[in-house]
């Protein structure tokens, strides 16, 4: 995952700018939970989900296929 963060930072908020959540804002829910899913090794999924806004829950149950997303 190193090549997503780019300089193998491990703590999101001491990312320098232009890291891995800088920019990153889409309105389908799904890319949200793929971009979880995808630092999911690198990152807690607890802190993820509360850098990006997303509830853990609303994450856990989209990857159950429990979720109907806006996508």
């Amino acid at each position: 995952m190193s090549t997503i963060i780019g300089n193998g930072a491990r703590d999101l908020k001491k990312s320098p700018p232009g890291g891995p959540v800088e920019y990153f804002q889409p309105t389908d829910l799904r890319l949200y939970y793929e971009f979880i899913q995808a630092l999911a090794n690198t990152f807690t999924v607890e802190t993820l989900c509360s850098v990006l806004e997303v509830s853990r829950t609303a994450y856990y149950r989209y990857r159950r296929g429990e979720l109907q997303t806006n996508g």
